[in-house]
């Protein structure tokens, strides 16, 4: 992994360059540029973006559910731009979320990953996430299975 990479909590100034990523990595986005705005502002919700030599390479998002029975945090965004994957940005980005989780106090982490992306979940595997449920074409554009994987 470079020595360079830097995790910085999101700010509006790096809402560009993380729609850039967004692109870069899913050839489409799956949320306005607006969107991101919005979580930029949003204390229920934490984004963290990774920086290599002055340039933004990836970003992960996660957001506090406050369901009736109990809190739990759903990471809902990590990419990382392919020409820097398999570096271990992506594995610094899930630690600094959990880091944020764990300082709220919140144990209880849950997430979606398309079935076919062994990498990713086998980043999840590592930190001790497990599948409980495969999801039947969760992905509504491309109709793709997901798991949803928790961590307690």
């Amino acid at each position: 992994m470079p020595e360079q990479v830097t995790i910085k909590k999101m700010t509006k100034n790096d809402i560009k360059g993380v729609y850039d990523v967004e692109l870069q990595c899913f050839g489409e986005s799956t949320s306005p540029i607006g969107w991101f705005a919005d979580v930029v502002n949003d204390e229920n919700s934490h984004y963290y973006i990774a920086y290599l030599e002055n340039k933004l390479i990836g970003y992960a998002g996660m957001h506090v559910n406050f369901h009736p029975e109990k809190r739990y945090c759903k990471i809902a965004y990590l990419a990382v731009n392919k020409e820097y994957r398999n570096r271990g940005i992506g594995r610094l980005l899930i630690e600094k979320l959990l880091h944020i989780a764990k300082a709220l106090h919140i144990s209880d982490i849950k997430l979606e990953v398309e079935t076919d992306n062994i990498p990713a979940v086998h980043l999840y595997e590592s930190f001790g996430f497990k599948v409980t449920e495969v999801l039947q074409n969760y992905y509504t554009e491309t109709n793709e299975d997901a798991y949803e994987m928790w961590l307690h």
